[in-house]
């Protein structure tokens, strides 16, 4: 996979505790676009991250030249997301959305950057959230939620707090690979790699 340097992320002006480290964030757009490009047979242009965060993975993507569009249900985020885009000399790119329901919040109009070739997610671990909830059930509306939104797309790439094999597959995802890859200081997050599952009428 073609190497790029991520270190300069890590001085971004906005981040919080349970951020992405950058290096885990490139290892997951480089390895959905390669599935893109498997899937499609042309090279992947645009990606989105429906949970963008402080915008990791939007800028892994975009220092390898892709289109990006990112969503994050906190206003915080999605401020801090363009802040860190401003910040490297890239516009604005993060919107507020909550990814359990970006189809409907759009009225069922088509959004903006409709059909991308690869979704890169860093799924809510809950503890940065103050999430109280059931957090599978959680994940598989958002999961869901993207397949409906998404569903020319045939490269996803989530990142989570532990392996979620039987929560992708509920959702209707077939994971192709996973590995526990290093994020940083908060030591290790599980990657898998998926595509939809086809179903036939």
């Amino acid at each position: 996979l073609e190497h790029h340097s991520e270190g300069d992320f890590r001085h971004r002006p906005f981040t919080f505790n349970a951020a992405l480290d950058p290096v885990a964030a490139a290892a997951a757009v480089n390895l959905a676009t390669e599935l893109s490009f498997n899937s499609t047979g042309r090279k992947a242009a645009r990606l989105v991250d429906p949970c963008c965060g402080s915008g990791t993975v939007l800028h892994a993507a975009l220092q390898r030249g892709l289109e990006v569009r990112g969503f994050d249900i906190n206003p915080h985020m999605v401020a801090g997301t363009n802040l860190n885009m401003k910040h490297f000399g890239y516009p604005a790119c993060a919107s507020l959305r909550d990814a359990r329901d970006l189809w409907m919040e759009c009225g069922g109009e088509e959004i903006e950057f409709h059909e991308p070739d690869a979704v890169v997610c860093n799924l809510p671990f809950g503890r940065a959230l103050g999430f109280n909830g059931d957090l599978d059930s959680y994940n598989i509306e958002v999961l869901i939620n993207l397949r409906w939104s998404f569903p020319l797309t045939r490269s996803f790439c989530f990142l989570s707090g532990s392996a979620m094999n039987n929560v992708l597959l509920e959702s209707g995802f077939k994971t192709l690979c996973e590995a526990d890859v290093h994020n940083g200081k908060r030591t290790i997050c599980h990657l898998s790699l998926c595509e939809p599952i086809t179903v036939y009428h």
